[in-house]
């Protein structure tokens, strides 16, 4: 990287699963902005989330530390304020550091290390306002969460109207002077259902979307086939959900489109070197396996897309090892000129020649827990990457 320390722009949307880009070899979803992002830069084409759940997943992130570390297991936790974060360390570099829109703090400390944020979070910052109590959401209420296939198809909802008024509110800061480095997190809550994409895009991938892979003909764990007939939904419904999910991924390249636009003004104006990441804190089932949503341990629900370009970094490359989104926490500090050594869990820089850490390294990529309903048993899952070419272990207790 370059002596003088870059901006930073970090875009993450929530649960967009990493096999559904045009640049990751779907050949139905249209993402040009992606992979123009791709092609620029590098793309992690085993990127994982640190837990397959929003709030485990963005806490382990914004402080490098596991799960198991921060005790943060679930949507209904609070991270503690005494945790140090990657904004702490930014900040304590030098950096203005920035958030704007989506990062699911739940609790009072709504910034944990930002010096600003400029934008608040679509869902409820304290317990007891979310549910049916979100009149706010009008006939939307509760599609976010348990009544997620309540409304399907095109048209407008309150989460693309969040994410339109997230996009805005960044690039109105891109057009800000800083004097400081930046390092601006932008958040937007889609392609997170509820799903409802626009018009145009739902009924464009209506025509287009296929079937996803059936329950029967796939390896399954007993809690995962537990799950899938507890909602049952005919064909129509199945391939309408997934058309409208479509709609939201390449809504959602729209948006990064749009920051990518702002951002190379804003860099150009400033004449600094700059270095722009997208990722998602988790992915998205759609079906697969018969499942939908996350908190599974299979590929679609535990891989994020990882796009990372700009100053120094390779352009063109496709790095194919398993990263997690901890070693993007331990690069920002790296970019940010901050010691990552001091986090001791904090994954390796993934660093300008694409690669993440020391041959025969092996460190933990995912952690997670489940207890199934009506048993007493916790089932432990952990994904490793190491020697062995990154295989995945799935190890259950």
């Amino acid at each position: 990287m370059s002596a003088e320390r870059p901006d930073i722009l970090i875009i993450m949307s929530d649960q967009h699963t990493a096999r559904i880009m045009r640049c990751a070899g779907d050949e139905v979803v249209d993402t040009p902005n992606m992979d123009a992002l791709a092609a620029a830069g590098t793309r992690f084409s085993a990127a994982q989330t640190v837990c397959p759940l929003c709030v485990p997943s963005r806490c382990a992130f914004m402080t490098g530390r596991l799960p198991s570390a921060t005790g943060v297991f679930s949507n209904n936790a609070i991270m503690p304020s005494e945790l140090a974060t990657l904004a702490h360390s930014a900040g304590a570099a030098g950096y203005d550091t920035v958030l704007c829109g989506r990062m699911h703090f739940s609790g009072q400390d709504q910034r944990h290390g930002f010096a600003r944020r400029i934008m608040g979070d679509f869902t409820p910052c304290i317990q007891g306002r979310s549910g049916t109590l979100r009149d706010d959401l009008g006939p939307y209420v509760c599609t976010p969460a348990g009544d997620w296939d309540k409304h399907i198809g095109g048209g407008d909802s309150p989460v693309l109207a969040y994410d339109r008024a997230v996009v805005e509110a960044a690039c109105a800061e891109l057009e800000r002077d800083h004097d400081r480095p930046l390092l601006l997190v932008v958040g937007t809550y889609g392609p997170h259902h509820t799903f409802v994409a626009p018009e145009a895009l739902y009924q464009k991938y209506k025509q287009r979307v296929g079937m996803p892979c059936p329950s029967d003909q796939c390896d399954m764990i007993p809690y995962d086939r537990g799950h899938v007939d507890g909602r049952p939904l005919d064909a129509d419904k199945v391939r309408d959900i997934r058309a409208a999910y479509y709609g939201m991924v390449e809504q959602m390249d729209n948006h990064l489109g749009t920051l990518r636009t702002a951002w190379d003004a804003a860099t150009a104006r400033r004449q600094r070197p700059a270095v722009l990441a997208y990722t998602s804190d988790h992915g998205e089932q759609a079906g697969e396996r018969g499942l939908w949503g996350k908190v599974t341990f299979f590929a679609e629900s535990l891989g994020v897309p990882l796009l990372i370009a700009g100053t120094d970094i390779v352009a063109g490359a496709v790095c194919d090892r398993p990263v997690s989104l901890l070693d993007l926490a331990a690069t920002i500090c790296d970019w940010a000129g901050f010691a990552a050594g001091r986090w001791p869990q904090l994954g390796a820089g993934l660093a300008r020649r694409g690669l993440t850490s020391a041959d025969g390294d092996r460190r933990a990529v995912a952690r997670g827990t489940i207890r199934p309903r009506h048993h007493h048993r916790t089932l432990g899952l952990l994904v490793c990457r190491g020697p062995r070419g990154g295989d995945a272990d799935r190890s259950a207790q």
